[in-house]
């Protein structure tokens, strides 16, 4: 059984990045540039899919795991740092600090 919100269920968004380092070996930054491109691919969307993560790719189906009227939506990142403060308002209304 699934309950998700009517207004649509929040994804945790992973982000991926190369970290500069000075001292890492081009050999080693060339396997982290293929590291990157392969969890973007179609092929790697699908495993991390089947693992209960939504695709990053527009052009993918939306995981079995959802129901059909599971509204997919992007968060506004830029807005949410603009309201932090109002956010952690009522997040700490609804859960107050111990």
């Amino acid at each position: 059984m699934y309950c998700w919100p009517e207004e649509s269920a929040l994804g945790i968004q992973r982000p991926i990045a190369i970290i500069h380092k000075e001292n890492r070996s081009e050999a080693a930054t060339e396997l982290a540039k293929e590291l990157v491109n392969f969890s973007l691919s179609p092929q790697a969307q699908t495993i991390f899919s089947n693992f209960g993560f939504v695709s990053v790719l527009k052009s993918a189906e939306k995981p079995s795991f959802l129901p059909d009227n599971a509204p997919l939506k992007q968060v506004n990142w830029e807005s949410i740092v603009q309201e932090e403060k109002d956010f952690l308002q009522q997040y700490s209304s609804i859960y107050p600090p111990h």
